[in-house]
């Protein structure tokens, strides 16, 4: 999106919207923050 405005217009078009019957649900991700820590990052499974 160009911007914030143009961004909160789009949601509020699709959100409810229908496509091919179905019902559109649009989520919005917001900023965790500073001070978020998801894991050690290494990830996968360790053998030893």
């Amino acid at each position: 999106m160009v911007n914030e405005n143009e961004a909160k217009e789009a949601i509020r078009c699709m959100n409810g919207a229908s496509y091919y019957g179905r019902r559109i649900t649009v989520n919005v991700a917001e900023d965790k923050g500073p001070g978020f820590n998801a894991g050690d990052g290494k990830g996968g499974f360790r053998r030893n």
